[in-house]
């Protein structure tokens, strides 16, 4: 559902039902608008899972997520989907993407040094 709706164009605040919002913040596709420059932001999550954690010292939460409408959020979502099929746990599955591409950029960026 949320593939076809970005393809369809339209923009998604994809949230778990327990989240609670203590302030409003303009995240509209207005130009002035500082999200603009974002195609996919997620909240900070703990530690979980630990292992992305430890390898990368941070993780990000699955039940908050904004994605806009864009071709690179799409490609995103697709990858995603691939990996986790219909059902599977996506916070990490969506953690272990974000490591493995985040050591891959940190093992070419140290072979650029060289």
């Amino acid at each position: 559902y949320v593939l076809d709706q970005l393809r369809n164009g339209t923009s998604i605040l994809l949230v778990d039902v327990d989240n609670l919002f203590h302030r409003y913040i303009d995240i509209s596709d207005s130009d002035q608008n500082e999200f603009r420059q974002f195609d996919v932001i997620h909240a900070y999550e703990g530690k979980s899972p630990q292992d992305v954690y430890d390898k990368i010292g941070f993780t990000v939460n699955g039940g908050m997520n904004w994605l806009r409408s864009t071709s690179p959020t799409i490609a995103f979502v697709e990858k995603l989907v691939a990996k986790c099929g219909i059902m599977c746990d996506d916070q990490i599955v969506l953690n272990n993407m974000i490591a493995n591409n985040y050591a891959e950029d940190e093992s070419s960026s140290s072979s650029d040094d060289s």
